[in-house]
């Protein structure tokens, strides 16, 4: 029961994490834009931009990846064992494979939100 509540809480979290983004973009834009007016190459942001996108897309492939193999390894030790998945089952188990894979973007997300919503920035 508590780990059910847990895992609620966790898909909540990551949701409202990426509910970031647009607050990461509305912040991030006026950066991107001026770094572009002055070099074609852009700057310190938007290079971080970049790596971080690229970073957080492979984390979440491999992280899905990850959690795919492991349902597929329940999946043929029930099936060994006699049982078959119900749909509700099936279910839960893509649920975790994309809340794996969009963890580590909505980690930088929010981690986003904070250093680009702080005075000087």
């Amino acid at each position: 029961m508590a780990t059910k509540r847990r895992k609620r809480r966790a898909v909540k979290s990551t949701a409202a994490k990426l509910a970031l983004a647009p607050l990461v973009i509305a912040h991030r834009l006026p950066i991107l834009a001026a770094e572009a007016a002055k070099s074609p190459f852009g700057g310190r942001e938007t290079r971080k931009a970049a790596s971080e996108k690229l970073a957080a897309a492979t984390e979440g492939a491999l992280a899905a990846q990850r959690e795919a193999g492991a349902t597929l390894v329940r999946f043929w030790l029930g099936a060994l064992m006699g049982t078959k998945p119900s749909p509700g089952q099936m279910s839960r188990a893509a649920g975790r494979v994309v809340d794996a894979a969009l963890a580590p973007a909505g980690k930088r997300v929010s981690a986003n939100a904070k250093r680009l919503s702080r005075p000087g920035k």
